[in-house]
């Protein structure tokens, strides 16, 4: 299907009119002179609003994570930092590894530089924007030498240096979660060891004085209330423009094909 993700954008656009249209709460008073039936609610509507609201859930809730995260580390930018048995920030911590973490911005390619491990167990998962890992470099599938890989989004269009390995990614936005193994005894060695995991805009690889590639988050981000709940909070308008925002560089894959069938095939019926 041609333009999958402008379609669906529209698509979802629509199904936020529609959905408001029939979830308002009660209608404007009528004149006590004159009855107004209640509107019918159509019941396909509703369930193509609740299909097209579970699929597009995950995209809106890494959008939400990443504008949580993002506040106080920005895009491109690698956080270190170990969590203790009793943290709740992320699901079963492990106390045996560092966690190195980021999130990309894929509009120009980043090149991820690791370097030799010398046989220390590390991985960095790479999620796409659907909450997809769809590369993992690390220990088990690359080795622990050193390695550049230059991380290319859905649109990307050139050619890498023959010193970079590329990773294709299928949407813009990617939450990199790194994990180096670690112990008490070697805290310090790991310490360093983390810090040579760079970022690196491909426009400024190999040159000396190359900058940071840190873009600002999205205004106004609420650091206190859970992503979960601030997604939950959304109304019909605000979650489905949202998720039309994110369509574009974050295209839906062959498999969503069903879903966005069905979709626009209900909005642009007679």
């Amino acid at each position: 299907m041609v333009h999958l993700h402008r379609t669906l954008a529209l698509a979802a656009l629509a199904t936020t009119l529609l959905v408001v249209a029939c979830s308002k709460s009660e209608p404007p008073p009528a004149p006590k002179t004159q009855a107004v039936p209640a509107p019918t609610v159509n019941e396909a509507v509703k369930r193509l609003a609740t299909e097209v609201y579970v699929y597009a859930y995950p995209l809106v809730l890494m959008d939400v994570i990443k504008q949580v995260q993002t506040a106080k580390t920005p895009i491109n930018t690698f956080q270190h930092r170990r969590f203790s048995p009793e943290a709740t920030e992320v699901v079963n911590p492990n106390p045996d590894v560092v966690y190195s973490e980021a999130w990309l911005d894929l509009t120009e390619p980043m090149v991820l530089s690791l370097p030799d491990t010398h046989g220390r167990y590390y991985v960095m998962a790479l999620l796409d924007a659907w909450t997809n890992v769809f590369q993992s470099p690390g220990k088990r599938t690359t080795g622990t030498k050193k390695g550049d890989f230059a991380i290319v989004g859905p649109k990307w269009k050139g050619e890498l240096p023959q010193d970079v390995d590329e990773i294709k990614s299928p949407t813009t936005l990617v939450w990199l979660l790194g994990r180096t193994e670690t112990n008490r005894a070697d805290d310090a060695a790991v310490a360093k060891l983390v810090e040579q995991y760079k970022l690196t805009p491909l426009s400024q690889w190999h040159k000396p004085s190359a900058k940071p590639a840190h873009v600002a988050g999205r205004a106004g981000a609420d650091t206190k209330a859970a992503p979960t709940e601030q997604v939950a909070k959304m109304d019909a308008q605000t979650f489905f423009t949202r998720f039309a925002e994110l369509l574009p560089g974050n295209p839906p894959t062959k498999d969503d094909a069903r879903v966005v069938e069905m979709t626009t095939k209900f909005l642009l019926s007679p």
